[in-house]
């Protein structure tokens, strides 16, 4: 899908995402997609490969019979999720204030996690600001934390994030795997494609 100036695009890197999704869905798939938008994931990932499969989107349903428009949020905090053993949080953002939200709500078991991440870009253009959207999940960092080029200490960043998940929710983290896209800021992705497996322990 091209892109219109001001526009965001529908699954950028999608053929990368998809290949991601399809080497890693575990027997018996039932995926919530909280960011489905016109289905290319669904298409391209999970049509023909799974068992179930829901999606949720703010601003389209591609599929009434598959999907529902609305909050992603919302749905999670009002709907049983625990039928599903697969989560797709293909965000424009920073999609771990929604990752911790939903193993907080899973019951005992194992679940697969794929996760768009643009926390790096995110980092660098506001110099530390948008700290504040992981700080409700770390409670880690300064809120006026303002260093330049951010981006360099991402991967510290996710190792906080991940253990503070074991630590505080009763998970353990048994495969974390990315890949990521080719635009770099300060020599740093700025985006990654993330695939977590994850046991609930209690």
């Amino acid at each position: 899908m091209k892109k219109k100036k001001g526009e965001k695009v529908d699954n950028s890197c999608a053929a990368l995402k998809a290949q991601l999704r399809r080497a890693y869905l575990p027997p018996d798939a039932r995926v919530l997609d909280l960011f489905a938008g016109h289905g290319e994931m669904y298409r391209r990932a999970y049509m023909g490969n799974v068992s179930n499969y829901y999606g949720v989107d703010k601003q389209i349903a591609h599929d009434a019979a598959l999907c529902a428009m609305g909050d992603n949020i919302k749905f999670v905090c009002q709907n049983d999720i625990t039928n599903y053993n697969v989560f797709d949080l293909d965000a424009y953002g920073i999609p771990w204030d929604l990752f911790f939200l939903i193993i907080k709500r899973l019951k005992m078991g194992e679940y697969t996690f794929f996760l768009t991440d643009g926390l790096p870009v995110q980092l660098d253009k506001s110099r530390g600001y948008l700290l504040s959207k992981i700080i409700r999940a770390t409670e880690r960092f300064a809120r006026r934390f303002t260093v330049r080029g951010m981006s360099r200490f991402y991967f510290d960043i996710i190792r906080t994030l991940l253990w503070n998940a074991e630590t505080r929710y009763g998970i353990k983290i048994e495969l974390a795997k990315y890949t990521h896209n080719k635009t770099y800021m300060y020599g740093i992705p700025t985006v990654y494609y993330w695939v977590l497996k994850v046991k609930k322990l209690c």
